[in-house]
C-alpha cells in the first residue's frame, strides 16, 4: 500500500503565503519578509525561507529553515517580544525540558528564587 507522502512544491509568493497563514494560525502572516525567531535554535528568519510542505490532500505542514532544526510554529516568537502568556510560557518550559534536558525551571521560577535569596 502506498502512504500518500507529502509532496514538496516550489510554491509562487502568493501561495506560499497562502500556505503560511493556513499552516500557522498562531501568527497573523502580513507578508513573506514577516520574521520569526526560533526557541529551539535561536534563528530568526522571514516567512520566505521556512520549509513548506504541501500534501497531496492540501496538509500545509511548516518546518523551522535551520538545518537539523525539528521545530514547528509553536516554537516561533516574533523576534525582541519579551511579552509572553503563562500558558505559552508553559510550553515552552515543557518542549525546552524535552528538547534540552538540562532545562528544569522556568526563569520566572528561578527569578523568584533569587528574589526570595535576596
Amino acid at each position: 500500500m502506498v502512504r500518500n507522502m507529502p509532496l514538496r512544491r516550489n510554491l509562487s509568493s502568493e501561495d506560499k503565503l497562502a500556505a503560511l497563514r493556513k499552516g500557522d494560525p498562531t501568527h497573523q502572516w502580513e507578508t513573506l519578509d514577516d520574521k520569526l525567531s526560533c526557541i529551539l535554535c535561536d534563528r530568526t528568519f522571514s516567512g520566505r525561507m521556512i520549509d513548506v510542505s504541501v500534501g497531496v490532500t492540501g496538509r500545509v505542514r511548516l518546518r523551522c529553515p535551520s538545518d537539523g532544526c525539528s521545530a514547528t510554529p509553536r516554537e516561533w516568537v516574533i523576534p525582541g517580544n519579551p511579552l509572553v502568556s503563562a500558558k505559552a510560557w508553559q510550553d515552552w518550559v515543557r518542549v525546552l525540558a524535552a528538547k534540552r534536558p538540562r532545562v528544569r525551571a522556568s526563569a520566572r521560577q528561578q527569578q523568584k528564587q533569587g528574589v526570595a535569596n535576596n
